[in-house]
């Protein structure tokens, strides 16, 4: 793998990689330590990716969320890059349970952040593609998370739910998964932003979320 080189803006000014958080063909997210304590850092590695990331960069500079829910402090954008701060919370892995306390926590981030004033995407997916999309595809993309009795009940409670919501569209994050949400002490921080432009069905980020990790149904509530 080509080694990593920091953009060399921030390399001048004493910034030094810590260690990778995640790689792959169109980003790379680092761990890094700096002026004033430590940094997240996401560099693009293709010029495919300029676009995720200057929505990216355009939600963390103009969009804002209340407590209990809270986006990353940005410290600097730059030519394909951006540097926020380093939360001191706790961020799960892919396979951790989530407790009751934490599914409430995360339902009320939720509703703060479809209480946000965030830009309507001109060119956004409709609603009803996206709730064709999970009724399609989710029972192939996971049957190894179908065969668990138990998160098979929560994502039916979730596809059941979507019919109450209705079709308006709400701001969403649109990779709502453990890997992009920090635990701080009274709030949850929501990272990983370049789709949050779009607005979609309010069942889509809970979906997600029960897809990727095992949520105790008996907990699950998700209300608008």
């Amino acid at each position: 793998m080509t080694p990593v080189q920091l953009p060399a803006a921030l390399a001048a000014r004493g910034w030094k990689l810590e260690r990778v958080f995640q790689e792959n063909a169109r980003f790379g997210v680092y761990f890094v330590n700096g002026p004033g304590g430590g940094g997240f850092l996401k560099v693009r590695r293709s010029p495919e990716a300029a676009g995720d990331l200057a929505r990216e960069v355009a939600a963390l500079t103009a969009c804002r969320v209340e407590p209990p829910a809270a986006f990353p402090e940005l410290l600097e954008a730059g030519d394909g890059y951006y540097l926020t701060r380093l939360s001191a919370g706790e961020r799960l892995r892919p396979e951790a349970e989530l407790s009751p306390e934490r599914v409430a926590r995360l339902a009320e981030a939720l509703r703060a952040l479809r209480r946000a004033a965030i830009p309507r995407s001109p060119n956004r997916t409709p609603v009803a593609q996206w709730r064709r999309y999970f009724l399609r595809t989710l029972p192939a993309l996971a049957p190894d998370f179908l065969n668990r009795r138990e998160s098979a009940h929560a994502l039916r409670r979730a596809i059941m739910l979507s019919a109450a919501l209705g079709e308006d569209p709400v701001p969403s994050h649109g990779d709502f998964t453990l890997t992009n949400l920090v635990w701080e002490t009274d709030r949850v921080l929501l990272t990983d932003l370049e789709s949050l432009d779009r607005r979609r069905n309010a069942f889509m980020d809970p979906v997600h979320l029960v897809h990727h990790a095992p949520v105790p149904p008996d907990t699950w509530t998700w209300q608008r």
